[in-house]
């Protein structure tokens, strides 16, 4: 289980859409997105490429159009949330956020355990990139609009292939965040 390095804080940033077809390869920027003021991280679990991008730093984790499919992440067997199980709970409470969609703080109960026993990152991404996917399609449906343009989400601003899960983390133990960065438009 990946646990933050000592130190300050790491700035929080959230969700997105799906395409299961890869994008091509091109050169990317990686934006991270705002969001709420730095807090200290209680845990973390860091999603990192399995083979190395040489056009990508490690910390702009992993496609989020990969999470869905469960691939292309290192350590997708490893089990996830120890101590969560340890302590009782049978569920991690998710908050899924997007910067200019004032209204979205969606609460996703994300049980931890399967039948196989506890959750995988392998599992854990697909259940985050399936909330991410749900909320872009939400959005390309018109069912969400947000504040204004800048962090619009859809198949014609940022969609899903430009969207890449880093790190879900908690600065409480109770409720998680994702840590997202987005390709530049």
């Amino acid at each position: 289980m990946a646990t933050p390095p000592p130190g300050p804080t790491i700035l929080y940033q959230p969700p997105v859409s799906v395409h299961l077809v890869p994008p091509e390869p091109r050169l990317e920027q990686f934006v991270p997105i705002p969001g709420p003021p730095s807090k200290t991280i209680h845990e973390m679990i860091m999603f990192n490429l399995d083979v190395p991008d040489p056009r990508r730093c490690l910390s702009d984790g992993v496609p989020m159009h990969y999470c869905l499919l469960g691939q292309g992440m290192k350590d997708p067997y490893e089990e996830q949330f120890q101590y969560v199980a340890q302590d009782g709970r049978n569920h991690i409470n998710f908050i899924l956020t997007w910067p200019g969609y004032r209204d979205l703080n969606t609460l996703v109960r994300v049980p931890i355990y399967t039948p196989n026993g506890l959750l995988t990152r392998r599992e854990l991404a697909m259940s985050i990139a399936t909330e991410y996917h749900q909320f872009v399609k939400a959005c390309d449906d018109g069912a969400l609009t947000p504040e204004n343009d800048e962090w619009r989400v859809g198949s014609d601003a940022y969609s899903f292939e430009h969207i890449s899960l880093s790190s879900i983390w908690t600065s409480d133990g109770n409720l998680w965040f994702a840590s997202i960065r987005v390709a530049s438009r």
